[in-house]
């Protein structure tokens, strides 16, 4: 694939992902208006919540994903998430700005743990104080995310 086809490519995807994480996000505002204020704290809703922050992170990472394997093409096979995560926070003189900030990275590596356990531990009865320490980094990630993503997608569009 041509250099600039791959560079179009690499934006469309860049698109479809915000996309993505916005109907994520829409979907938590829904939990959050919806299922958490009729139901309470529940089973139901702590479940569903965990399945936003899963969703949430793994769209995210596959747009890592992307990113890496156009720019650098190189991860660690065992800790791959972990080491994906740290090379978006990385600056690749010459090659690209990072695609995240500081204060991104800190709450991604949040979810990330969460996703880990999630999938890995299949415990169902969530505690809420970690889910509400979750919701409010969440809300915190949505507008640093933003402007984020609209940086590295101009980047992208002068490369």
């Amino acid at each position: 694939m041509a250099d600039g086809e791959a560079k179009a490519v690499l934006i469309g995807q860049f698109k479809e992902a915000k996309e993505a994480l916005e109907s994520l996000g829409r979907a938590y505002g829904r939990w959050v208006h919806d299922d958490l204020a009729e139901l309470g704290r529940r089973p139901a809703t702590a479940s569903l919540l965990s399945d936003i922050l899963e969703h949430y992170y793994t769209a995210l990472e596959t747009l890592f994903l992307r990113v890496s394997r156009f720019f650098e093409n190189r991860l660690s096979r065992d800790k791959w998430h972990q080491d994906l995560l740290d090379k978006m926070l990385l600056e690749v003189p010459g090659v690209r700005p990072r695609v995240v900030s500081r204060a991104t990275y800190e709450i991604l590596r949040e979810l990330i743990r969460f996703r880990h356990f999630r999938r890995y531990y299949y415990e169902q009865d969530y505690d809420w104080d970690r889910l509400d320490f979750l919701r409010k980094k969440l809300e915190e990630l949505f507008p640093l995310l933003e402007a984020d993503l609209a940086r590295f997608t101009s980047f992208l569009t002068v490369l």
